[in-house]
């Protein structure tokens, strides 16, 4: 319970501080993410939730210029690496999701405020994703995929820098597809990706996004061997035969949530693109039409 304290008390009771106190809640909240930051993640992901919670309260004024993402760069600047990514890559990831959270209890009119301050942040939020990637690792690789897709999820397609469609972060998102440890964060955020390329409310195509909608459409379908291996093995195994046998392809051992995340991106690119397929778009249509 006491590490729910930090986030439940900034969420609920921000109203009943005294102004002077704030600056002194901050930098405490700061601190104790650097003395968490590499310990339980349960920890971090509790503080990471009461600075989301202290950044929905405060105006972007109040941390200086450039806003709260600013203001932590700056203060992880000069700490231990390691530290400093694994609490920066979680306030990416949470500051995105708490956006429209009715956990925490401001007004409306400064819940839409922030809102409108983090998407006027997405530019510095992907480029901050960008060069989280030149550290290796799956881990890293899989919470910065995770991360990208909550922005995308924000931006509603809209802010987005130009050339984000051949940025380093499409990239790899589409490369987890093909690692067994980042599989699961490429998914969402592929499916965020799928989304920025139309309307979110009539599946009209977005023109500018024409290229990056191809290209996801490319790397989606190139998935149907591995989900056609998946399904004959299912299949073979329902009916009692032995679904390594020859009857079935063992070139590829994806388990039952793999499948699952392959389905759902069939599922939502099929969605996404109807008005495509039904339009026998040249560029993505013909690749689709096994999926409707």
């Amino acid at each position: 319970m006491g590490l729910l304290l930090p986030s439940l008390q900034v969420q609920r009771d921000f109203e009943e501080l005294p102004p002077e106190a704030v600056p002194q809640l901050r930098d405490s909240l700061l601190q104790l993410l650097l003395r968490f930051g590499k310990g339980t993640p349960s920890v971090r992901t509790q503080l990471c939730l009461a600075m989301a919670a202290l950044a929905a309260h405060l105006p972007a004024a109040q941390w200086g210029e450039g806003g709260v993402l600013r203001w932590l760069m700056e203060r992880f600047s000069g700490q231990d690496p390691a530290v400093a990514m694994s609490c920066m890559l979680e306030l990416l990831t949470v500051l995105p999701q708490e956006a429209d959270s009715r956990k925490i209890s401001c007004r409306p009119e400064r819940r839409a405020a922030f809102q409108a301050e983090l998407r006027a942040a997405i530019p510095d939020a992907l480029n901050l994703l960008t060069s989280c990637l030149s550290q290796t690792g799956e881990t890293v690789r899989s919470q910065v995929s995770e991360s990208l897709g909550c922005w995308l999820k924000l931006s509603g397609g809209a802010g987005l820098p130009a050339g984000f469609a051949s940025s380093p972060l499409v990239a790899a998102a589409l490369d987890g597809l093909s690692v067994e440890g980042t599989f699961h964060a490429a998914v969402d955020a592929i499916v965020e990706l799928i989304w920025v390329t139309v309307d979110p409310h009539n599946s009209i195509p977005n023109p500018a996004m024409t290229d990056l909608a191809q290209h996801l459409v490319v790397k989606v379908m190139a998935l149907r061997p591995r989900f056609s291996v998946a399904l004959r093995k299912a299949i073979a195994e329902h009916e009692g035969r032995d679904g390594g046998g020859d009857d079935v392809d063992d070139e590829f051992d994806d388990d039952e949530e793999t499948v699952k995340g392959m389905a759902r991106l069939f599922c939502e690119m099929a969605e996404a693109y109807i008005q495509l397929v039904l339009a026998a778009t040249p560029e993505v249509g013909p690749c689709l039409a096994p999926t409707m």
